[in-house]
Formats: structure tokens, sequence, C-alpha cells
């Protein structure tokens, strides 16, 4: 499986949550913020809250 960006964050969610991980052999992720980016403050989007550093919605390792 390859995700990209924030399809990178939904992918890993899959893998390491939802049992993706018996599904999925390999997961490669492309610029996908891991850590959030500070980028995400510039709009106001829902979505875009999902990305910001510490946020609670995002995967810790």
């Amino acid at each position: 499986m390859v995700g990209h960006s924030l399809g990178g964050l939904v992918a890993r969610y899959y893998v390491q949550r939802l049992g993706g991980d018996a599904r999925v052999h390999t997961l490669v992720t492309l610029g996908t913020p891991h850590h959030g980016t500070m980028m995400a403050y510039l709009l106001p989007s829902p979505v875009l809250h999902q990305l910001r550093p510490g946020s609670i919605i995002r995967i810790s390792s």
C-alpha cells in the first residue's frame, strides 16, 4: 500500500489501529508528516487540524 501526505496518515491508521496489518504486507508513505506540520495552522480546515503537531488524531510510532 502506498499513501501520500494525509493519505499516508490514513493508511498508517488503518494498518496500526484498524487491523489492516493482517491484509497489508508493506506500507510506503511519501511526504507524510508523521510528526505533524506547522503548515497545517495556515488554513482553517477540519482535515488540516489532524496534521497539526500534537494532534490527538495523529498516530504515535
